[in-house]
């Protein structure tokens, strides 16, 4: 099952933090006009894509640790 709202934040998550990831990792290469990785370029994208989500799934589904829980109980009276 598919979270709208899920795949839109894991969508930003990952073109910020891969955009960041491919500087850092790439950035000689895009100065120096050289020829990038592709495989590298993706992974950049699709790691914090999927780190992303599979976190807020499992926060969605109430699958987290006993001192998270505690933390995200202490947001939600605030």
């Amino acid at each position: 099952m598919l979270y709208p709202e899920v795949v839109r934040n894991a969508l930003q998550v990952a073109l910020v933090v891969g955009l960041v990831l491919n500087l850092v990792n790439q950035g000689g290469t895009l100065l120096g006009g050289g020829s990038l990785i592709w495989s590298q370029v993706v992974l950049n994208f699709l790691v914090p894509y999927c780190v992303a989500s599979f976190s807020a799934v499992r926060i969605q589904a109430g699958a987290v640790c006993g001192c998270c829980r505690d933390v995200l109980e202490e947001q939600s009276l605030d």
